[in-house]
C-alpha cells in the first residue's frame, strides 16, 4: 500500500480479484471516510495487470509494478478518483518479474528490481 501526498487517499493492490483469476487491482481508498464508514470507503478499483506488488504515489501519478504482467504501470492520481476507466497512463514492459522499485529525480526516473523468483532460470513464470 501507499499513502497519497497530503493523505487523503492510500492505494492497495490485490494480486488477484478473484479465486482462478490472475489480473488484480488497484484500490483507491478515501482515508477519511475509511475512519467513519469503512464499507464505503473504496472509491475506484481499476485492473492493475497480473500481480500487482508493489505501488507508490506522487501527486500526479500512482505506479503499480506487476510480477507477472512484467510491467510498471503508470496510473493518472486525479483520475483514479475522478474517472478510473482513464486512469491509465503508461504500461511499461520491463523485466521479468519486476516487484521493488523507487522513484528517483524528483518522481522523473523509476529504478525498478526484477525478481524472477519463482521460476528456473531463464524460464518466465507463468
Amino acid at each position: 500500500m501507499a499513502i497519497s501526498p497530503g493523505g487523503r487517499y492510500r492505494y492497495a493492490t490485490s494480486e488477484s480479484s478473484k479465486v482462478g483469476q490472475q489480473e488484480g487491482t488497484l484500490s483507491t481508498i478515501d482515508v477519511h471516510r475509511a475512519e467513519r464508514t469503512p464499507a464505503q470507503s473504496v472509491i475506484s478499483k481499476v485492473a492493475a495487470g497480473w500481480s500487482p506488488v508493489r505501488v507508490a504515489a506522487t501527486k500526479s501519478a500512482v505506479f503499480v509494478t506487476t510480477r507477472k504482467s512484467d510491467a510498471l504501470l503508470g496510473f493518472s492520481a486525479p483520475d483514479l478518483v475522478s474517472d478510473p476507466s482513464a486512469a491509465l497512463l503508461a504500461d511499461v514492459q520491463i523485466g521479468q518479474a519486476p516487484v521493488a522499485f523507487t522513484l528517483l529525480d524528483h518522481d522523473h526516473l523509476v529504478m525498478v528490481a526484477d525478481s524472477n523468483r519463482f521460476a528456473a532460470a531463464g524460464a518466465h513464470p507463468d
